[in-house]
């Protein structure tokens, strides 16, 4: 919503000199006087910002003489429950006022909340002044559906800046007519007066050669929803700004109370929903770091189990070593055994070559296969280290794990030791 619209009808009797003097408080004085009087947070040593865009003085006197006037033209006593006058406020939004240039700042409790006027920039102060006085205007022009606007400010010495105004709803012309009839459109009278409009409507579509529609809501009665819905509407009938201008400040009206609430439900609910995302999304980052550390975990295991591995394979080639060093000493007795050994050291280097990729291969295999993390550990604890007494318990317990599991580098490394 781009303003709100607040109403209040008033009796004779509610009208006071103090609602009068509420609204066209203008120095830090009558700030302070008034604040005295009212829950309204004011404040006082700004109330020189304030503005009045109607005034009449001695207004209680005038209105008073006015009720006696129609009390002689209807011929009776004006009611005492009668609603003939009109307080209310308008206020900007706070879209609206940030698009004019007002600014906001957090308060203790996180939320929003306008800066006093001393604190806002001369062109903000200009550019509200100028959306709230077009508005005031729109108004002023607009007696049948607003009432006839007698007293009205703008005021810049509150929370939030808006105006405050008095309308009376007295008019010679339709007797019995008051706020309501001004709101709603009820009586004989107010159908009358509507008829007159009707008619001078059809005059001047026929003096202008095309059709001039009448606003149906002055001649039918409303409901209350109707009537705030139709004032807010048309409180820019009038207005000096281009339909431009007015979107671009927002000076237009939004979506109804009902769709708001409705807005504010599903932006509630899309609120709740994006909470359940991120803790989701959450545990799903805890469990791919938990995964990620067991990963890290079984390739530093795989590691150390193929160093130990590869330092048996070494130590089985110190002990080659020696066998031939010992050969050497008997090569004129045992040449044919020498080629032999020679010939079995070959082997022994390309097998462990095989078991070398055997071993790359059963890591690559590690990094998709999580079941048999478990069997692995096992194999390490149980055989760790290899020497030659366990080896061929080694081998055939790596024989087992690869026939389980389905692995071909293990079955290929069973083949090839064995």
């Amino acid at each position: 919503m781009s303003f709100s619209i607040d109403l209040a009808g008033r009796t004779m009797d509610d009208m006071r000199e103090v609602i009068v003097h509420h609204i066209s408080r203008q120095s830090e004085k009558e700030g302070l006087e008034v604040a005295e009087h009212t829950d309204s947070h004011i404040m006082p040593k700004l109330t020189s910002y304030n503005i009045r865009l109607v005034h009449e003085p001695d207004l209680m006197k005038h209105l008073k003489q006015e009720v006696k006037a129609y009390e002689k033209a209807e011929g009776t006593k004006f009611k005492s429950n009668r609603n003939a006058f009109l307080t209310g406020n308008i206020t900007l939004s706070f879209e609206s006022l940030t698009a004019l240039g007002w600014k906001y700042a957090e308060n203790e409790d996180g939320e929003l909340q306008a800066l006093p006027s001393d604190k806002q920039s001369s062109e903000a102060i200009k550019n509200v002044k100028l959306a709230y006085t077009d508005l005031v205007q729109s108004a002023h022009k607009q007696s049948e559906r607003y009432g006839k606007i007698r007293e009205c400010a703008i005021h810049f010495d509150e929370t939030s800046p808006h105006f405050d105004f008095i309308a009376s709803g007295l008019d010679v012309k339709i007797m019995n007519r008051d706020i309501r009839t001004i709101l709603r459109g009820t009586t004989k009278e107010e159908e009358r007066y509507n008829q007159t409009l009707n008619n001078e409507a059809r005059k001047k579509s026929k003096e202008l050669g095309k059709k001039i529609k009448v606003d149906k809501s002055l001649i039918r009665g409303l409901t209350k929803g109707e009537a705030g819905r139709a004032m807010q509407d048309h409180l820019a009938d009038f207005s000096n700004f281009d339909l431009k201008t007015r979107q671009k400040f927002d000076l237009v009206r939004g979506i109804s109370k009902k769709e708001r609430v409705k807005t504010k439900a599903t932006n509630a609910g899309l609120k709740r929903m994006n909470g359940k995302l991120k803790s989701e999304n959450a545990d799903i980052l805890t469990q791919a770091k938990e995964i990620k550390q067991s990963q890290e975990m079984f390739v530093v295991m795989v590691e150390e189990m193929f160093v130990v591995m590869v330092e048996g394979i070494k130590e089985r080639e110190t002990q080659q070593n020696r066998r031939e060093q010992d050969l050497e000493q008997h090569e004129m007795k045992l040449i044919h055994i020498k080629k032999r050994l020679s010939d079995e050291q070959s082997k022994l280097e390309e097998l462990r070559k095989k078991v070398l990729e055997m071993f790359n291969e059963l890591l690559e295999m590690a990094k998709s296969k999580f079941e048999i993390k478990k069997r692995v550990r096992e194999l390490s604890e149980t055989y760790s280290p290899v020497t030659d007494e366990n080896l061929d318990d080694f081998v055939l317990a790596l024989s087992d794990l690869s026939s389980e599991f389905d692995s071909k580098p293990m079955q290929k490394a069973s083949e090839l030791v064995l």
